[in-house]
């Protein structure tokens, strides 16, 4: 019956092998300013400096909008994978998401940090701009094919 009972081990060493690379981490640190200083006069790392001073990470629901928002700009063909050599825009799909966003910002309204709120705001507009640029655009080329006539009838195989 022992032979069924789980195991329990405690390592007991994690401690100071948490402390150990705290201390490394530390050192590095302190190393590193100087190496930062020659490469801080790119915009890029003023931007991420930036970043890094405020030392703000997304909140979990600003990412969940922050994904939301990818997932619609991909059905838009504004963002695709790289190895995508066609866009396909997907009107229904991209109205599903700018749907979902605005279901949020109303469920959540009043619950929200200004952050958040700012963050679900500033999404949902652009998506929907977005979006009406990609329905005229469908529109447009719909009413050239229609100008364009018919096309030849193909023949019965």
């Amino acid at each position: 019956m022992a032979e069924d009972q789980p195991r329990i081990i405690v390592d007991e060493d994690w401690k100071e092998k948490v402390k150990r690379e705290k201390e490394e981490a530390a050192r590095k640190a302190q190393e590193a300013p100087a190496s930062e200083a020659l490469a801080s006069d790119t915009p890029a790392s003023h931007a991420a400096g930036d970043a890094h001073n405020e030392g703000k990470q997304p909140t979990p629901f600003q990412g969940l909008v922050q994904f939301l928002a990818a997932q619609g700009l991909m059905t838009l063909g504004v963002i695709a994978p790289r190895e995508t050599k066609e866009i396909y825009i997907d009107l229904d799909g991209a109205e599903y998401y700018i749907s979902v966003l605005v279901m949020l910002k109303e469920k959540t309204q009043g619950n929200l940090t200004p952050e958040e709120t700012g963050t679900l705001r500033e999404v949902t507009a652009e998506l929907q701009r977005l979006y009406a640029l990609r329905v005229q655009e469908y529109h447009e080329h719909m009413m050239k094919q229609a100008a364009q006539g018919p096309s030849s009838p193909k023949e019965p195989v």
